[in-house]
């Protein structure tokens, strides 16, 4: 297939920093390449490279003739006096006009026959049908729609809508203009649930090319067929989407490692030869020790995987609360006249990690304020459980004082603290040395959501509620978080629109839906199964092609098509392992093979009856191995 866009090691520096070195990527027409790795590594400004409004230093760049390209940046569209409809409309300034002369000659041929007229008109009506004139309008409304914007907010002048309605408008106008390419950067930040999983199918459904830049892993699955990582100022390429190139990253790393630690054990070896014959000091041994030399000086080097520094969370609970933790009775909300949710009941175990989905704006975070005591319902009330102790994480980090510097910041919280103890704590979260004493205002939004994590941690609360908390954190970061989650033995609620996050960590959903909340058990994975079983069985009992299910009988359903759900998981994740270790032990084999060729392995018998003996384990291994995968595959 045939490039659209190519990139020649491209460097890039900043003053005497190197951001990019040597990055070469090939996009393929119609490809949807994911762009990931560290806060920081260079990802926009990479992105800014291919849309050209970011200059480079060295390399080269080739886009295939007459493509035209649209970027979408983090930052919100520029305030528009114009209304939301007029910015989706400016996209279709040459349709329009074009409706406006066929309205005119409609005008002009009332009441006389003129052949003249009537031919351009066939034509100009037959073009403006070809470029999707007669269904521009809904086009429009299908985009604004998917993007979680309501009738109403057509009229709204951009100038007044928040930073996130801008990006959200932006966004819209670009997916109505169709380029051949489009560059986003990190396009999901500002969209509920909803809005994402519209886009995701637009993106699916469209022949034009997209690079993106996301940390939303799920996203990544859901749309790409390529992933580049930025990694230590350079490209890693990989086929697939964001899981295969997990996988494949990982077998890289342990292949990676496997030849770095073989490869500094050879040479080591050499090195004592080398050493061992100098030692003699004579000719023969001389000359013996200067060939080894040449030949430690023929060794390529293999370098040792990249490891990146990474924060550690543990999480633990001072004290067990009781069985019931939170139960809420009949909640009602509302702001400015408008309801966010009535007769909202909750019933919260120990132990149970609750995920909080739903539109933008439908009460997600209010309902987390109210079970923290840090508003009031209008109505209802919430109680908490025996020995429950809160701890909250606010995704605006608001607990964080911009004029204190990041050590104080944290004592000031947790003033029984030995000063030693806390700057070990903010060094697990990757604050080292003088890290601490960075003034927190002018902290990243990733560095503000590890202090407010650290604090977190040091609470040793039994009930967390965290609002948004992979907001601002990398992929590492993300994993790093999910693990002590899952690790942690009291509750959780929290509000996300990660769904990678919250499969991993949920085992309940809460969803805000029909102008009340459900509860699902499992992840996000599982709520959509329930949500489409629970469709197909409303579609059938409407056509009455089946009779309803009593409740035991719906109940046990679930539960049947839970475990087949489960069990159909775990033999994916199975077929994966043995994948990863098949071909594990492949490389070990080609390494044996290639030692059992050397002069002082076949002059050493015990060394090659081990090798021979490893060489035959592994191959027996590996038939076993696929005879394992052969089986779960039917």
């Amino acid at each position: 297939m045939a490039h659209i866009l190519r990139l020649g090691s491209v460097s890039k520096s900043f003053g005497a920093f190197d951001l990019l070195t040597d990055v070469n990527i090939s996009v393929e027409e119609g490809a949807r390449l994911g762009i990931v790795g560290a806060n920081g590594c260079g990802k926009t400004t990479l992105l800014k490279i291919m849309a050209g409004i970011e200059e480079y230093d060295k390399g080269s760049i080739y886009l295939a003739p007459f493509t035209d390209i649209e970027y979408l940046d983090q930052m919100p569209m520029k305030a528009s006096p114009l209304t939301l409809m007029e910015e989706m409309l400016t996209v279709f300034e040459p349709l329009i006009k074009m409706e406006e002369e066929i309205r005119a000659l409609e005008h002009r041929m009332e009441g006389s026959y003129d052949e003249e007229l009537l031919t351009r008109y066939g034509e100009l009506s037959e073009k403006f049908g070809e470029l999707g004139g007669y269904r521009y309008m809904s086009d429009i409304r299908g985009v604004l729609t998917g993007l979680s914007f309501t009738q109403q907010e057509y009229d709204k002048p951009v100038s007044v809508m928040s930073g996130g309605e801008r990006t959200r408008a932006a966004l819209g106008k670009m997916l109505l203009k169709k380029p051949r390419l489009m560059l986003l950067d990190e396009p999901t930040n500002h969209l509920d649930l909803n809005a994402i999983r519209f886009l995701e199918g637009y993106i699916k459904a469209s022949s034009s090319t997209f690079i993106v830049v996301s940390h939303d892993r799920y996203f990544l699955d859901e749309i790409c067929t390529d992933i580049t990582e930025i990694e230590q100022r350079s490209a890693l390429n990989f086929r697939g989407n964001y899981s295969d190139y997990r996988s494949k990253k990982t077998q890289l790393n342990d292949i990676m490692e496997k030849h770095y630690t073989l490869q500094q054990r050879e040479i080591k070896r050499l090195q004592g030869i080398i050493d061992e014959l100098k030692s003699f000091n004579r000719e023969k041994s001389v000359r013996a020790a200067r060939s080894k030399e040449k030949q430690l000086e023929r060794i390529k080097l293999v370098t040792s995987p990249f490891r990146q520094s990474k924060m550690h969370v543990t999480f633990s609970a001072q004290r067990q609360s009781g069985n019931d933790v939170v139960k809420a009775e009949a909640l009602t909300k509302s702001f400015d006249g408008e309801t966010l949710f009535s007769s909202l009941n909750l019933d919260i175990k120990r132990g149970q990690r609750v995920g909080i989905i739903g539109p933008n704006g439908c009460g997600k975070t209010t309902l987390l304020k109210i079970i923290a005591g840090m508003e009031r319902a209008d109505e209802g009330e919430v109680t908490l459980g025996s020995k429950v102790c809160v701890g909250y994480y606010d995704q605006n980090v608001s607990r964080i004082h911009g004029e204190k510097d990041v050590l104080t910041d944290v004592y000031d919280d947790f003033p029984y603290m030995d000063l030693g103890e806390i700057r070990n704590v903010l060094g697990a979260f990757l604050f080292k040395g003088d890290d601490v004493f960075k003034k927190c205002s002018s902290l990243s939004g990733g560095e503000k959501a590890r202090v407010m994590l650290a604090k977190l941690m040091l609470g040793h609360d039994n009930l967390l509620l965290l609002d948004e908390p992979t907001n601002h954190l990398d992929t590492d970061s993300k994993e790093i978080l999910e693990d002590a989650l899952d690790e942690y033995d009291a509750t959780v609620i929290f509000v996300s629109h990660d769904r990678y996050f919250i499969n991993s960590v949920a085992t309940n959903v809460l969803s805000f839906e029909d102008g009340g909340v459900n509860l699902y058990e499992g992840g996000y994975d599982d709520y959509l199964s329930e949500k489409e079983r629970l469709k197909e069985l409303a579609r059938l009992k409407e056509e009455g092609l089946t009779k309803p299910l009593t409740k035991t009988a719906q109940e046990k359903s679930y539960k049947k098509e839970k475990e087949a759900r489960k069990e159909s998981s775990r033999i994916r994740e199975r077929m994966k392992e043995i994948e990863k270790e098949i071909t594990l032990f492949e490389e070990e084999i080609a390494i044996l093979e290639e030692k059992m060729g050397l002069p002082e392995t076949y002059k050493d018998p015990t060394l090659a009856k081990e090798i021979s003996s490893r060489y035959e384990e592994l191959k027996e291994n590996i038939d076993l191995l696929f005879a394992e995968w052969d089986e779960l595959s039917q």
